[in-house]
């Protein structure tokens, strides 16, 4: 069974983590921890998936944030609406409507209920249908590869 790292087990592995993420070189890290050179060196193996994890839980966190800050401007768009009808603003009402459909359109978007980006069948595309006669064309002359080839492109256009 492999030795287990002597950074990791060091009381102060965060500073020495932190040290090696900062460019220290490692015979400094080594003598201000009192450890050695090549264990430091060993250990940047150890710091990639735990600065990657940490990155992906930092992008995780701002997603939240930003989530929060649409659901916030939903919640303020129908405040406005219910204002704006108490004191009879059409125009104000309108807007916030407005406002409060595309911020719903835009909750929709990100939590994957709502596809806005167009869709395209390539198979309808006049540009595949020619490709494919004039493949089918190319192999004329190889009746075996012309069916093998056909039987293919049948299976895609379902």
């Amino acid at each position: 069974m492999p030795r287990k790292c002597t950074i990791c087990a060091h009381p102060e592995h965060e500073a020495i983590g932190a040290a090696i993420v900062t460019g220290t070189p490692y015979r400094d890290i080594a003598c201000q921890y009192g450890v050695g050179r090549e264990a430091v060196r060993r250990h940047k193996d150890h710091i990639a998936p735990a600065v990657a994890k940490a990155h992906e839980a930092g992008e995780v966190a701002e997603a939240d944030r930003l989530l929060s800050t649409v659901r916030d401007l939903l919640q303020a768009a129908i405040g406005t609406i219910t204002q704006a009808e108490h004191a009879d603003e059409l125009r104000t009402k309108l807007a916030a409507i407005r406002e409060a459909r595309e911020t719903a359109k835009l909750l929709l978007e990100v939590n994957g209920r709502l596809q806005t980006a167009p869709t395209f069948n390539i198979i309808m595309a006049p540009e595949w249908v020619e490709v494919r006669t004039v493949v089918l064309q190319a192999l004329s002359p190889y009746p075996d590869a012309r069916l093998a080839v056909a039987g293919a492109l049948e299976k895609v256009d379902r």
